[in-house]
């Protein structure tokens, strides 16, 4: 198994950037998305499962592609 390359703290974290690292994930980035399109707290990001994420991502791809249908 190929060792993982250690990444700074603030690389690992994700930055103001929401993560730019080959490892990190862009938490930062999704609760942003959450907060400005759903009205979502950071409590109710935190909390909510990944269905419930994508099942809301992907309501909100067909709002728009319907939207844009118009």
């Amino acid at each position: 198994m190929p060792r993982r390359r250690s990444v700074g703290w603030a690389q690992g974290i994700g930055g103001s950037e929401g993560g730019s690292g080959e490892l990190s994930f862009p938490y930062r980035r999704l609760m942003g998305l959450a907060a400005d399109t759903f009205g979502w707290s950071p409590e109710q990001f935190w909390r909510s499962t990944p269905h419930e994420w994508w099942a809301l991502i992907e309501a909100r791809q067909e709002a728009v592609k319907a939207q844009s249908r118009i």
